[in-house]
Formats: structure tokens, C-alpha cells, sequence
């Protein structure tokens, strides 16, 4: 009961308790008043969290669950949340509460990892700076050095030997002789040694170590305002050596020489003394700022109260669950076929060893024209390209004279599909109450085209801003939008199924750079990509029908790999059997997880002849092999940790976790987790056997290829839709960078739809000719075309009352400008 009301407590608002009112999002910006604020906000959240823990723990609400109920909240008046008189209201308040406080060490950490960042740069660009800075001085002093030597030292030192080996000379004549020759030149020589010593100093000086040690204490204090509230208020678990540091520092208002040293490296103990004998206490900090931030991302330090920093074992089906239900588990992530490890392991040797043969008996017979082998082993594979284009026909057969408004599409394809049913308010019991349909409408296309709610509202009439950001709070979040995705998705595949004659499924995904405007955690810099400006890329995947079937926003640093099975295991209407990626979006990891949920993972690979190759046995080179594995896999490993291996799989099949927090976790381990090391060797055999597939069959290269080109030709369609604030993207958060990528691609599944539909009705023309070329078209499902499509509205030339707002049109103005009176105003 007391808790209860203390969370009713929350629904008040007045200023004698904490309330909704007062909670914000966290800021996105790395400014310190903005951490400060990011702080105030976790701090109450956090005594909050103390008051809820137990009840929430009860609950035992997953993710989903907690962001579910936390949405609820959000998108819901305080009043209409007090009005409740069920335990509705105190649920969706405990799930609030606790997203808040995980969402809140994850945007901390964040923090932190970009701040350090941001110091290791900036040291390094220091560092790169002093060197270029002393190059011109170093080489002069080097020359004027090396001129002096050989003056002052030298010459003195050849002419002491010639004196000291003279058998002409006694040893007092010698000796007498050396030195006059001493005393003559005693002043250069002494100048001369002088200069070197000095020369050795700066040297020392400027030795990397000193250097660095020097740049990353100059850049501590900015470091500390931005970071040392986060570390003081986030709980850690993990490495002792830290947590030890970690500790220490939270409960010392000063450190001196007495804090913990032992998570340091024996060079950067060294370091925290200086010449005088002090303690360097800015650098200690830099350095235990840097520690956490490398353990963060290693995964030696993990963060309990998180949904991103967590310990991997925390997302995986623990072993205690998967002990007892080991048999259901596999039954419904269906892996019943993968159980029998040793059969699994004699019929991928006898595969392996077959394609191995085979490619040999193509390149020693000239069977394999595109294949050019050397002496060393190395080889090239050339791809040759497809006759036919598929842009050719489909922009013939559309309307080129009238210009279809994009309105219109999304009105004419939710009349077909039905999608804006999907677009429902949040709440524990169903509330199906859908917006009015034309400012549903404006406001998808405010986020897909990425106009933005404000100026869809200046530039539409009939909408206010007040209705749009209404309709974007409660009715715009990742799942309904992907729900009225997958109703447009589920009337693409009925229409093309019948006209498509691939047997099999192709898919691809492909990362899109972008920037984005304003502060952002999600996003990074990157001068190669985004210039002087942060950015992310959207991720994006498409079919061989170019229907578009997941879109997630990632920043540009991550490995798109990480995010290939999310796109995969989250759609319910495009089932893959192939996919393909760039180089970006592969491992051999990722090449183990497809395989055991069931695709075929065909990436096109950079440098094919750089993979290493490998095989059951040691590499033994026949006289008439070409390809051989140069390497042996590693079987017991395998069949080591092949049980952990399906729990692995079975966790991403029954959505226990998502496949981008397991191998972004599992990356961070990479260098001693055994269950990574099993991963990439099972993913070694599945990449050797796609590989020596890959050479053999040139037919499944220009598939791999025309695939990759329809995700190329998507990037070009995004780029036409997304035409708003200079293709920028507009909102700071995650979350809402997801969304709008989301409306993004039910636009173009909109466009994709609308396209089918007009050349189905072609097919009931009555002009034979249009009917057998809609029907080629269809069959070949190139259907990726926007050029009809009014995207950006239309002008409006009808005469206005007040066409000239400001009077800019007003003859004084001209006369000012002749008159040159800003000369006069510039003047005084």
C-alpha cells in the first residue's frame, strides 16, 4: 500500500513530490551542463528504482514488456493515468521506472565511451601536431648537431688516433701532442658536447610514452566534468583490479598516491610520478577513465542495471533453464536437425573435401574461364555481368505524364491494405482508436521524407503542429509501424508470388551513411563519411521483388554483421533463403548463425583471395591442386561447445535477445570467450564450403551480384524520398532516428505497391502488347521506380491577399539601397 502511493505520488502536479512532469528524456549532447541534467534526472530515477525494485522483479517483464508498459505511460496524460482505478496505472509506472533507470546507465555509458573517445582522439591528433610542429626544428638542429660534430669531434678524434698509432712518436711526445691539440679545440669541443646532451633532453622530452602521458593529463580536466558524476552514480560489476579503482574513487572526495594501481600497466604506474616525485592525480583519472571505457567495450566491466552493457551470460538462456528444457527449447527454435554433432561434422567433411576436388578438376581442365590461378596459391575471380538490366522496362509502362501526389499512393494502398489499422495508441487494454487518416498521413511523410513535424505543419493545410506531434506520440512507434509494414509487405508477396519464378528467396542488406542534425549519441564522426558533422547509417534489407522488410539506424563506427540476423529473424512475411552483404556485413561468426537458422549466407567478399581457406586436415599441397586449405579447423572445439552453441542460436530463434546485443557482446569477448572462438571456427567450415561454391558456380556470383545492385539501386530511392533538411536526419534519439527510417521504408513499400497494382491492372488492358510486357514485367519483378511520384508537393501560383507577407515588395526598400544608408549606419 505504502508503495503504491508513493507511485501515485508520481501522478501529482504539484511541486511537493517528484512527478512525471519533472522527468525528462536523457539529453543526447555531450555538453557537461547537459550530463549534469542527464545526471539530476538518473539520480531521482534511481531513488525511484529503489522503491520499485522488488515488485519489478517479480513482475519478470522482458524488454519488450517494460518498453510496452513504458510507452503507455509516456503517451498518456497524468490525468488520465490517476483516473485509473485498476493496478493498471501502477504496473505501467514500476515498467516505467525501471526502463528509465536501465535506459539511463546505457545512455551514461554511452556517454562516457564517446567522451573518451573523443580524449584518445584528440591526444592523438596532439601528438600528430607536435611531431609536424618539431619535424622543420629537429632536422635544422640535426644538421647545425651534425655539422659540429664532425668539426668538434671528429676530426679532433681522427687526428688524437693518427698522434696515438705514430710508431715515429714516443708516449711523452704523443701524449704532449694530443694535448696541445686538446687544449686548442677545448671550447668547441665543449660547446659541441653540450648540444648533445641538450639534443638527447628534448629528445627524452618528446619520447611517445612522455608525450602521450602529457597530452592525455592536459585533456583530464574536461574528461572528469564530463565523466566522473557518471562513475560515481553507475553501478559496475566485473573485473576486481577496477571495480577495486572504481570503488575507491566513489568514495574519495580527493585521490592521492594511496589509490588503486593494479588495473594499470607497469609503463603507466611509472607515469603517475613525475620529476619532482608527485603524484600525477589528472592523469591517474584519465587513465581510470580510459580503463573503464576499454573494459566497457571488452566486456570486462558490465553494467547489471542495462539492457546494452549487461554480461553476456545475462542475455543468453541461462544454463540452469536450458538444463531442464533442453528438448522443448530445441523443438521450438527448430535445431532438432543440428542435435547430432558428429553426423553433422562426417557429412561437411565429405562435402568439403568433394568441393576442394572438384575446383581442382575445373582449373586443371580450363573449366573456369573467370578464374585466374598463380604459382603462390593466390587467385582472382572475375564476375561477368548480366546481360539484361532491370530498369529497362518498368519506367515504360508507368505514367509519365501525370504526376501521382504521394498522398494519394498512401491513400490508394490503405484502402487495399488496411495498414493504418495497425497504427493504434498504446495501452494495456486495447484502445483502437485510430487517427484521422489525412493527418496520419502527413505525419508519416513528415518522418519518412524527413520534412519534420514543424514545417510539415507550416506547409500543409488543414494540419497544425499540435495534431502531428499528437499523432506522432501516441500512434508512431517501431512496432505499429512495422505491424502496417508488414500489411503492405503481405500484399506485395500475394501479388508477386504467382508472377515470380525464383525457387528460392534472395535478400540483402546494405548500410546507408548519414548525417545527422544535431547531438546524438547513436551517431559518430567520421571525416571519410560525415565530414565535420556526427553520423549514422540506416541499415536497410530488401528482397529480390525489392520489397523492403527491415530498416534499423546504427552508428556508422558499429559493424553492420552485428545487425544482419535482426533484419532476418524479424520479419514474418519475407521468409530469406539466401542473403547476401558487402564485406561490411560479414564474419565468420555471422556465417555460423545462418547456417544454423536455416539461410545461406552469400556475402559478397573483398579480396576473395585473402580468406583463408580451411580444411579438416593439415594442408597438405598436391602437385596438380590449385586451391588448398591453408589452414585445419579446429574440430574439438567445436564439438567442445556445440551444445553452447545452440543455446546460442536457440536464444536469437526464440527471441530470448537479439542477435545485434549477443554479438556486440560477444565481439567484446572475443579474445578469450570460448563460445566465440567455437562460433568462428563452425563459421570457418561454412565460409570455406560458400567460398569454393562461390568460384565453382559463376551463375550463383551474378546472383550475389544483382542482388547487391538492387540494394544499391534502393540507397538511390531512399535518397529520392528522404529529400527533406538536405537528406539530414532530424531527430537526436535512437528510438525516433528508427521511426522515421521506418515510415521511410513503408513509403517505399507504398510506392512498390502502387507500382504493382497499375501494371496488374495492365494486364486487363485491351491492348495485347501492354498486357504481354505488364506480364514480363511482373515475371521479373523489377518493379523499383519513383520518377512518377510527386514527392515534394506542388506550387501554388492562385492569387493570394497577402501574397507578400513582410512588404519586401514596399519602393522604399529600393530607395534605402540607393541611398547607401548602411554606409551611415556602419559609420556610427
Amino acid at each position: 500500500a505504502q508503495t503504491k502511493s508513493q507511485l501515485d505520488a508520481l501522478l501529482s502536479q504539484d511541486d511537493k513530490h517528484y512527478s512525471l512532469r519533472s522527468l525528462k528524456r536523457y539529453n543526447q549532447s555531450l555538453r557537461p551542463s547537459n550530463i549534469r541534467e542527464n545526471l539530476e534526472d538518473f539520480k531521482r530515477i534511481k531513488s525511484l528504482y529503489a522503491l520499485v525494485e522488488q515488485p519489478f522483479k517479480a513482475l519478470e517483464l522482458n524488454h519488450e514488456g517494460a518498453i510496452y508498459l513504458t510507452r503507455f505511460v509516456e503517451r498518456n496524460r497524468l490525468l488520465h493515468l490517476s483516473q485509473r482505478i485498476d493496478d493498471t496505472r501502477h504496473v505501467s509506472l514500476i515498467a516505467f521506472i525501471a526502463y528509465q533507470y536501465f535506459q539511463g546507465h546505457d545512455v551514461l555509458a554511452d556517454i562516457v565511451l564517446q567522451s573518451v573517445q573523443h580524449v584518445i582522439n584528440g591526444v592523438n591528433a596532439d601528438l600528430k601536431s607536435q611531431r609536424a610542429d618539431n619535424y622543420t626544428e629537429q632536422h635544422h638542429a640535426l644538421r647545425t648537431l651534425l655539422l659540429q660534430t664532425k668539426a668538434h669531434l671528429i676530426d679532433p678524434l681522427e687526428q688524437i688516433s693518427k698522434i696515438a698509432f705514430n710508431q715515429d712518436l714516443s708516449a711523452e711526445q704523443g701524449l704532449q701532442r694530443i694535448r696541445e691539440l686538446l687544449s686548442v679545440r677545448k671550447q668547441p669541443i665543449a660547446e659541441c658536447c653540450h648540444t648533445l646532451v641538450e639534443m638527447n633532453a628534448k629528445w627524452q622530452a618528446f619520447e611517445h610514452d612522455r608525450a602521450y602521458f602529457s597530452a592525455l593529463e592536459n585533456k583530464s580536466r574536461p574528461l572528469q566534468h564530463r565523466v566522473s558524476g557518471i562513475i560515481k552514480s553507475v553501478a559496475f560489476t566485473g573485473n576486481p583490479h577496477l571495480i577495486a579503482a572504481i570503488t575507491h574513487f566513489q568514495s574519495k572526495e580527493v585521490i592521492d598516491h594511496a589509490a588503486p594501481v593494479e588495473f594499470l600497466s607497469a609503463k603507466e604506474c611509472d607515469a603517475l610520478t613525475d620529476d619532482n616525485g608527485n603524484f600525477r592525480v589528472s592523469l591517474y583519472k584519465a587513465l581510470l577513465f580510459l580503463h573503464i571505457a576499454q573494459a566497457l567495450k571488452s566486456g570486462d566491466l558490465s553494467l547489471p542495471y542495462s539492457y546494452k552493457y549487461r554480461h553476456l551470460d545475462d542475455y543468453l538462456i541461462s544454463e540452469q533453464q536450458w538444463s531442464l528444457k533442453r528438448e522443448d527449447y530445441i523443438k521450438q527454435a527448430g535445431l532438432e536437425q543440428w542435435l547430432e554433432i558428429e553426423q553433422l561434422l562426417f557429412n561437411s567433411e565429405k562435402e568439403l573435401n568433394a568441393s576442394y576436388k572438384r575446383i581442382n578438376q575445373l582449373i586443371l581442365h580450363d573449366k573456369t574461364p573467370y578464374i585466374t590461378c598463380r604459382s603462390d596459391g593466390a587467385f582472382q575471380v572475375k564476375t561477368p555481368k548480366l546481360a539484361d538490366k532491370e530498369m529497362d522496362s518498368i519506367s515504360q509502362l508507368l505514367p509519365h505524364k501525370k504526376d501521382i501526389a504521394i498522398q494519394d499512393v498512401l491513400a490508394i494502398v490503405n484502402q487495399q491494405t488496411r495498414f493504418s489499422e495497425r497504427l493504434i495508441q498504446d495501452a494495456p487494454r486495447k484502445q483502437h482508436n485510430s487517427p484521422e487518416q489525412h493527418s496520419l498521413f502527413a505525419t508519416l511523410i513528415a518522418y519518412g521524407c524527413n520534412v519534420g513535424i514543424a514545417r510539415m505543419a507550416r506547409i500543409t493545410k488543414g494540419q497544425s503542429q499540435a495534431i502531428l506531434e499528437t499523432i506522432a506520440g501516441k500512434y508512431l512507434h517501431i512496432d505499429n509501424i512495422k505491424q502496417a509494414n508488414d500489411c503492405i509487405l503481405k500484399c506485395i508477396d500475394d501479388i508477386a508470388q504467382p508472377f515470380n519464378l525464383a525457387k528460392v528467396r534472395h535478400t540483402s542488406s546494405d548500410g546507408q551513411k548519414r548525417n545527422v542534425d544535431g547531438d546524438s549519441l547513436n551517431a559518430n564522426y567520421s571525416y571519410k563519411y560525415h565530414g565535420a558533422e556526427q553520423g549514422v547509417s540506416s541499415y536497410i534489407f530488401l528482397d529480390d521483388r525489392f520489397a523492403h522488410f527491415y530498416a534499423t539506424v546504427i552508428s556508422s563506427s558499429e559493424r553492420e554483421a552485428c545487425y544482419v540476423l535482426d533484419g532476418i529473424m524479424n520479419n514474418a512475411i519475407i521468409k530469406s533463403d539466401i542473403h547476401s552483404t558487402d564485406t561490411h556485413g560479414f564474419t565468420e561468426a555471422v556465417f555460423a548463425l545462418m547456417h544454423l537458422v536455416g539461410v545461406i549466407f552469400a556475402p559478397r567478399l573483398k579480396n576473395l583471395s585473402n580468406q583463408t581457406l580451411y580444411g579438416f586436415k593439415s594442408s597438405k599441397i598436391n602437385k596438380n591442386d590449385f586451391i588448398t586449405p591453408k589452414k585445419r579447423l579446429n574440430i574439438e572445439l567445436i564439438k567442445q561447445h556445440w551444445d553452447d552453441l545452440l543455446r546460442f542460436a536457440a536464444t536469437i530463434k526464440l527471441r530470448h535477445a537479439s542477435a545485434s546485443q549477443l554479438f556486440k557482446r560477444l565481439n567484446s569477448y572475443s579474445k578469450q570467450h570460448t563460445l566465440y572462438k567455437a562460433l568462428k571456427e563452425f563459421g570457418r567450415l561454412q565460409k570455406t564450403l560458400f567460398i569454393l561454391n562461390y568460384m565453382q558456380d559463376v551463375s550463383f556470383r551474378q546472383a550475389i551480384e544483382k542482388q547487391l545492385n538492387r540494394g544499391e539501386n534502393s540507397n538511390k530511392f531512399s535518397k529520392a524520398i528522404a529529400f527533406g533538411n538536405n537528406q539530414d536526419i532530424l531527430f537526436e534519439e535512437k528510438e525516433e532516428q528508427i521511426i522515421a527510417e521506418n515510415c521511410r521504408q513503408l513509403i517505399k513499400n507504398a510506392i512498390i505497391l502502387w507500382n504493382y497494382l497499375y501494371l496488374i491492372k495492365l494486364l486487363h488492358a485491351d491492348d495485347p502488347i501492354k498486357v504481354q510486357h505488364a506480364l514480363a514485367t511482373l515475371q521479373k519483378a523489377n518493379v523499383l521506380a519513383w520518377k512518377h511520384i510527386l514527392l515534394y508537393g506542388e506550387y501554388d501560383f492562385s492569387p493570394k491577399e497577402n501574397h507578400d507577407e513582410f512588404n519586401l515588395a514596399d519602393p522604399k526598400i529600393i530607395t534605402l539601397i540607393h541611398t547607401k544608408f548602411w554606409e551611415a549606419k556602419i559609420a556610427s
